[in-house]
């Protein structure tokens, strides 16, 4: 999980970052069944897949999942059994 953050941190900055810059966040992450995870993202809170992308390092895959009508969203990562929620929200803009 922390792989994902420090790959964004990389990949948004344009000058070279040292290790000492480097912030490690002990984010509490919580894990599913996937199918339990699905199910509520896609039935309760009515939410769209709209994005898919694969972490190469866990070969996990994490996903976007969006409810146009009200603006709800929610990242997970996951792979064949368990997944994890990254983040939940409301409101946000495609860019």
């Amino acid at each position: 999980m922390y792989r994902v953050l420090v790959a964004l941190i990389f990949c948004l900055t344009s000058t070279i970052i040292n290790a000492q810059d480097i912030i490690k966040l002990k984010k509490p992450v919580e894990c599913l069944n996937l199918k339990i995870i699905l199910d509520v993202i896609l039935n309760s809170f009515e939410e769209k897949l709209k994005w898919v992308g694969k972490d190469e390092p866990s070969q996990t895959n994490i996903a976007l999942f969006v409810n146009n009508n009200n603006g709800t969203w929610t990242i997970i990562q996951y792979d064949k059994e368990i997944a994890c929620i990254l983040g939940i929200g409301q409101g946000g803009n495609f860019i």
